[in-house]
């Protein structure tokens, strides 16, 4: 990877001061990927941080920028590409560290768990001598002792018949089970941080139930920081402790789960709650209120907000880029100028056309689809 220039974090839109507890602290992250007609910025000056055992969730459409901000932390970017600012695991820098000392934090510190599991296995090599080999890479075990540790894992991400089982081959284990071995290799060291990139799609839900079980057994099993990026958002009122809301490549809203939900402050994230269906909604009455148009595309860079073309709200003020602001509760943040304004509107009252209003049958407006969402996730 070239060289990174460093430049300083801006503090107006920064998350607040890294603490102690802080195993993740990233910086005014920019990164930029090479296209054919050069250089365009996928990530915008991104800043967040993560406590040990925290669960921060980051979502938003495809394109926001939610994946390549998971392969900067893991120094797996492409070869051309320039990381501007500080990621730091546990106090150590990783932008511009050497591949070296990349590989020595990659399975040990700092796991990522892909979005498809065959990609990450092996196929012509058992599943239990995989999950040994990630073992034996960063500790000084015995190939027994690795074996064991295998079988041991393959238990506690629910694997029925663990020790059979580690001698078949990926091919035999379905989709829902590949995805538990990759868990099972991702704590085998027990890291500080897991990475999740949308660890349950195109499973059923029953299916997703079960991983996802798997990875809070593993959280807790490794005590390890989760960073899940994931479009469903029954997963994040699952999971997460807080919310990173991504939209062209910046963060335009940042919460606790209750916060985000209950209390939207930025009009994408209202658009992403009324694209959930709703368990509660009337028979008869719109399900779904999507946002229209479609996210900007990563070589236009606006000097306002990007939200504003697909925005009900857009006015004058729109054309100077919000900055990431306290609104609310102590560290709940929001880019928007009419943040305000937004305290209890639903979405079908911001981005319905003809449709009647939802306020009166949702009180707490976008905020009830924490409970709606809950329960479909369970069931």
């Amino acid at each position: 990877m070239k060289a990174p220039v460093r430049i300083t974090p801006p503090v107006a839109e920064s998350a607040g001061p890294p603490g102690e507890d802080h195993v993740l602290v990233v910086e005014d992250l920019t990164v930029r990927l090479p296209t054919e007609t050069g250089l365009v910025d996928v990530v915008r000056g991104l800043n967040l941080t993560l406590r040990r055992g925290e669960t921060l969730s980051v979502v938003g459409e495809s394109g926001s920028g939610k994946s390549v901000t998971a392969l900067a932390i893991m120094g797996l970017l492409p070869k051309h590409s320039v990381v501007t600012g500080s990621i730091k695991l546990a106090g150590r820098e990783l932008v511009g560290a050497s591949e070296n000392a990349l590989r020595a934090v990659r399975g040990n510190n700092l796991a990522m768990i892909f979005q498809d599991p065959m990609s990450s296995l092996n196929p012509v090599m058992r599943v239990g001598p995989q999950i040994a080999e990630a073992v034996r890479a960063h500790g000084s075990v015995t190939r027994a002792e690795a074996a064991d540790r295998a079988v041991e894992l393959l238990t506690l991400v629910g694997v029925p018949n663990a020790e059979e089982r580690a001698q078949d081959y990926p091919h035999q284990y379905s989709g829902g089970m590949r995805q538990r071995v990759v868990i099972a290799i991702a704590m085998a060291n027990r890291p500080d941080v897991i990475i999740a990139d949308e660890p349950t799609t195109a499973l059923d839900v029953t299916v997703q139930a079960q991983v996802l079980e798997s990875l809070a057994k593993a959280q807790s099993e490794s005590g390890a920081a989760m960073l899940l990026i994931t479009h469903d958002l029954g997963v994040v009122a699952s999971l997460a402790d807080r919310v990173l809301v991504m939209y062209a490549g910046r963060a335009v809203e940042l919460g606790t789960a209750d916060e985000v939900f209950y209390d939207t402050r930025m009009p994408y994230t209202v658009g992403l709650l009324g694209s959930v269906p709703r368990l509660d909604a009337r028979r008869g009455s719109t399900r779904l209120t999507p946002i229209p148009g479609a996210p900007p595309t990563v070589d236009r860079e606006s000097s306002g907000c990007s939200f504003a073309p697909r925005c009900p709200m857009a006015s004058p003020p729109c054309d100077t880029r919000p900055k990431l602001l306290p609104v609310g509760a102590a560290g709940h943040l929001a880019a928007c100028h009419f943040t305000e304004r937004l305290a209890g509107v639903a979405p079908a009252d911001l981005f319905g056309r003809g449709a009647p209003s939802q306020r009166s049958a949702h009180r707490e407006g976008p905020g009830l689809m924490l409970d709606s969402i809950q329960e479909e996730t369970r069931g």
